[in-house]
């Protein structure tokens, strides 16, 4: 497995980091993370800056179960002021806070908007439609009705 604070250097930016005599470069991922690429034992692995530098200037995480994590909600932001080891579960909380979360019409496979999703559970609420006649006015299957009415989906939308 890779060690991720075997670098011989990485300024507190993240911005320049030495393996041996080589600078990586690093890309900006489709979700703005920063990584690089590292080579150990014929295996090739991208590796997430900010995993470097959390690991270069708080150390190794404290279990399995630890992400880093962006106390500002930037993942391109790799100042090591800016991270810091978390739970999954504390990761989520600030997903939530900084607004990068996926629910709703974020959602790439979300079939309608939010203000849809809001019309769609007052019909459901009033009760003078069935499933299937408020699914086909707005393109959502029964199914996905009966979802929305039991809070599967869209429960957290008011």
């Amino acid at each position: 497995s890779f060690r991720y604070h075997s670098a011989s250097y990485i300024n507190k930016n993240g911005e320049k980091i030495r393996l041996k005599e080589r600078f990586l470069k690093g890309n900006t991922n489709d979700l703005g993370y920063v990584t690089v690429s590292l080579w150990k034992n014929n295996l090739f692995k991208f590796i997430g800056v900010h995993i470097l530098v959390c690991t270069a200037f708080h150390g190794p995480k404290p279990s399995p179960k630890h992400r880093v994590a962006h106390n500002d909600g930037n993942p391109s932001n790799n100042h090591w002021s800016n991270l810091r080891w978390a739970t999954q579960k504390e990761n989520c909380q600030d997903t939530i806070k900084h607004g990068r979360t996926t629910k709703g019409e974020r959602n790439k496979h979300a079939k309608i908007s939010n203000n849809d999703a809001k019309k769609v559970k007052k019909l459901i609420e009033e009760g003078e439609l069935s499933g299937a006649e408020i699914g086909r006015r707005f393109g959502l299957s029964r199914m996905a009705i009966s979802d929305m009415k039991h809070g599967r989906n869209w429960g957290w939308l008011k």
